[in-house]
């Protein structure tokens, strides 16, 4: 018998994700992610094609000390970007492993919440349940006592 994580079990399993919710995301995940990624890469490679077609071969000076400065200039935002590559993996690597389990976990709590809702509507009924009581015998003997004043 398999142990689900409101039995009370000590080795908790995390519940399978919500298939409804699952099904969508995976149906928005190319309208939102995979096809603007697709559009923007294009976009670019064609911007690059576009100025390295438009390059015009200057006089031999002129192109030597273009070199010599972007041999200056390079160096540091290669560094910067090749750092930023790097955290974005961890970053990428992370989120994966977390859309793993944060789904399961949420609806673990979802589960929580819902008992702890139930136990309070059954309190809550049975304190105010003799109060209604007490209220509604009250409100019929007072119509009771008017009634009878009108005859």
């Amino acid at each position: 018998m398999e142990k689900t994580p409101l039995s009370g079990s000590s080795r908790r399993r995390l519940p399978e994700r919500n298939p409804q919710t699952h099904a969508a995301h995976r149906k928005q995940v190319f309208w939102q992610i995979t096809l603007p990624l697709v559009l923007a890469l294009l976009v670019f490679l064609g911007l690059g094609v576009a100025v390295g077609w438009s390059a015009v071969a200057g006089s031999g000076q002129v192109s030597r000390w273009a070199d010599v400065a972007l041999i200056w200039q390079l160096p540091l935002p290669i560094l910067l970007a090749f750092l930023c590559t790097l955290v974005n993996i961890g970053v990428v690597y992370g989120v994966t492993k977390l859309i793993g389990v944060i789904p399961g976990l949420a609806r673990l709590a979802h589960e929580y919440v819902l008992v702890v809702q139930a136990r309070v509507n059954q309190i809550t009924d049975r304190l105010v349940g003799p109060i209604v009581k007490l209220d509604s015998q009250r409100a019929g003997l007072k119509s009771g006592f008017r009634a009878l004043r009108r005859k």
